[in-house]
């Protein structure tokens, strides 16, 4: 599935998370039903079915509450944004996420807490938010450098860029490619790139 994904593989993406939904509904409420039921409420948004993209938001948040934690909880807040960011759901974007970050933080799980992360601050750039969203940034690229997450350093980067070009700061951003580039060479796989 992530491979689909990151391949841009639209039917194998669609195949994948079918399938990882009746997979999970079979076992029952799960992280797995969760991630499921969130990604199919995505497909159906942009086919658009959106009565459909509604009706499994609603079982994904419901089921991320029914398992209790704060990691079904946190999913379910990041993954059903997807669906509403494409609705143009600002306020209730940022409110899922936030608590979604903050969730994944208090876990110490950096790569959950960097997909919400990163999904808030393409919501910001979508919004205008240049400024917050490049303090985001920065948090995004300090973090992934502790952990020494290379993927996540470069989304870091990336996402200052393009926010310091519409704020005028073209210099620091032609700097920070130059990072990007250096990170690209040495730290990151090619499946990554």
């Amino acid at each position: 599935g992530m491979m689909s994904y990151l391949t841009s593989d639209a039917i194998g993406v669609t195949y994948c998370t079918l399938r990882m939904m009746n997979l999970s509904e079979a076992v029952g409420p799960s992280l797995e039903m969760v991630e499921g039921t969130s990604l199919v409420a995505v497909c159906a948004g942009l086919v658009p079915l959106l009565g459909l993209a509604e009706f499994y938001t609603t079982r994904a948040l419901r089921a991320g509450e029914a398992l209790g934690t704060s990691s079904a909880r946190g999913l379910a807040l990041c993954y059903t944004s997807i669906f509403y960011v494409g609705l143009g759901r600002w306020e209730l974007v940022r409110r899922n996420l936030t608590e979604s970050m903050v969730l994944f933080d208090q876990l110490g799980n950096n790569r959950r807490w960097t997909e919400s992360s990163c999904l808030l601050s393409s919501v910001m750039h979508y919004e205008g938010d240049f400024t917050g969203r490049l303090r985001l940034a920065v948090e995004i690229h300090a973090r992934a450098r502790v952990k020494g997450d290379a993927q996540s350093q470069v989304w870091g980067l990336l996402d200052q860029v393009e926010s310091l070009i519409p704020l005028g700061r073209i210099a620091d951003a032609i700097r920070l490619l130059d990072e990007v580039k250096t990170t690209l060479e040495h730290g990151i796989g090619k499946a990554d790139r």
